[in-house]
Formats: C-alpha cells, structure tokens, sequence
C-alpha cells in the first residue's frame, strides 16, 4: 500500500511541477512604447506625404511660372527690338523735319525779303508812273522838234527807249516777285504738313509699341514676384520636408529596435521550461520510487 502511494505521487508530483511553471503565449501582447512609436511612425508617415503632395505642387506651379517668365521675357525682346527699329525711324523723320524746318526758316526769310522787294518796286513803280504823268512826257515830234541835231535826236530817242524799258522792267519785276511769293508759300506749307504728318504716324507707332512693352514688363514683373513666393515656399516645405523625413527615418529606427528586443524577450520566455530539473523522484526513505 506504500509503495502504491509511492507510486502515485511520482507520476503526479511532476505533472504538478509543471502546471505552475508560466506557459509563453503564442500571441504576445505589443508594449506600450512599440504602440506609441507606431503611431508617431504613422502620423509622421502621412505628414511626410503632405509634405511631399505640397512640394510637388509647389515645384510644378514655380516651372509653369518660370516658363511663362520666359515666354514674356521673349515678347519683352521682341517688342525692344521692333521698339528699336521704329526709333531709329522716327530718329530719321525727325532729323528730316527738323531740315525741313530750318528750309522753312530760311525760304520764309526769303519770302519775307522778296514781299520787301515787292513792295519797293511796287512803290518805285508808283512813283516812277507820278513823275511821268507830272512831266508830261513828250511825243516824238516834240522830241524832233527840239532836237539840235541828229546826234540830239538819236540820244532823246535811246533815252525814251530806256524810260520805256525800265517800265517795262518794273512791271515785270512785280509780277515775278509776286508769283514768286505765292508759289513759296504754298510749297512750304505743304512740306511742313507733309512733315509732321509722317513724323507723327511714326511717334505715334513708337510710343504704341513702348506701352505695350511697358505692359509686358509690368506683366512679367508680376509674375517674377508670384515666382519668387513660390520659390520661397518651396524651400520651406523643403526644409520642412527634410525634418519630418528624419523624424521618420528616426522612428523606423526605434520600431526596428524595440521589435528585435521583443523577439529575444520572446524566445527566452520559450526557453524557459527546460531549465527544469530532470531525474527520478526520491522517496521518503532516500531510494528511487518505483
């Protein structure tokens, strides 16, 4: 009957033994701190891609300014270049008009001058035709008449035919001063509008092609300022972006760690139950249970 108890309590005592050793579970339950590094990993993870969305954003509107820069920076050039065409012609019409102007000076200060003449042969005129009215001028038989001889008579005749020629002369003088005058004037008149008419379609052409200029330039600095706030943002969501990269290479860095300490936690805790001593069970008496 002893031996039978002997024998009873050798096969239980161990399966007793080993009921209260702790059993490892197959489904390890994560830390804290691996949750919470998670989480930040995440948060971090979204953050970084928003970061990323916006840079990416930010880098296509600055290339589409800049290529719009570009396109107005060649207008710009375009515009100075036919700007510069046109003011080398408006040089041209101006330098001619102001030619034309000092022709115009000097003709008018002709025309002065011969209006002058005009009128001192118009007088001269006049009074020639009184001093002849009141001299009476005598007729040929007269001048025969008086004659002394027939050298007196060819001298009175030379001299009758020269009054006759300067009257003649005078008349002539007149008229041709006159018409003089008046083609002077029209001629200049007409070079003068002529003149200003084409010298004022060129300016007019110049000063057109200059406000557009001066529009493209204001349009293009606009858009300069609009490129260099993009510019600036980008390197701040660049710098931004760095940091929060690093943050995330920092956490991957602590999820990786503490997730190898969780795997040697858990294969020391498999481990475990052959630390138990192995070996028969002695009885009370000191000798091997059978």
């Amino acid at each position: 009957m002893r031996r039978l108890g002997l024998l009873v309590a050798g096969v239980v005592l161990p399966v007793l033994l080993w009921s209260l050793l702790p059993v490892p579970s197959t489904a390890t339950s994560t830390p804290p701190s691996l949750t919470a590094v998670q989480r930040r990993l995440q948060a971090a993870e979204q953050q970084l891609s928003r970061r990323r969305g916006r840079e990416q954003l930010l880098t296509t509107q600055l290339a589409g300014l800049t290529s719009r820069v570009r396109r107005l920076q060649g207008h710009v050039g375009r515009l100075s270049q036919r700007e510069h065409v046109v003011q080398v012609e408006l040089d041209r019409k101006q330098a001619a008009l102001a030619a034309t102007q000092r022709s115009l000076r000097r003709q008018r200060a002709r025309r002065t001058r011969l209006r002058s003449r005009l009128r001192v042969v118009r007088r001269s005129l006049a009074q020639r035709l009184v001093e002849l009215y009141e001299a009476d001028r005598p007729d040929l038989i007269t001048v025969v008449l008086n004659s002394t001889g027939f050298a007196d008579l060819l001298e009175r005749m030379d001299f009758l035919s020269l009054v006759a020629d300067q009257d003649r002369g005078i008349t002539i003088k007149v008229r041709r001063a006159h018409e003089e005058a008046a083609a002077l004037a029209h001629t200049l008149s007409g070079l003068e509008v002529r003149q200003h008419t084409l010298t004022n379609v060129v300016l007019a052409r110049r000063d057109s092609i200059a406000r557009a200029r001066r529009r493209l330039l204001l349009a293009r600095d606009t858009l300069d300022g609009a490129r260099t706030a993009k510019r600036d943002a980008l390197a701040g969501v660049r710098v931004s972006r760095d940091h929060v990269q690093r943050e995330v290479s920092d956490l991957r860095t602590a999820q990786a760690r503490i997730q190898r300490t969780l795997r040697r936690a858990q294969a020391t805790n498999f481990s475990a139950p052959s630390a138990l001593p192995a070996g028969p069970v002695r009885g009370s008496g000191g000798g091997p249970m059978i």
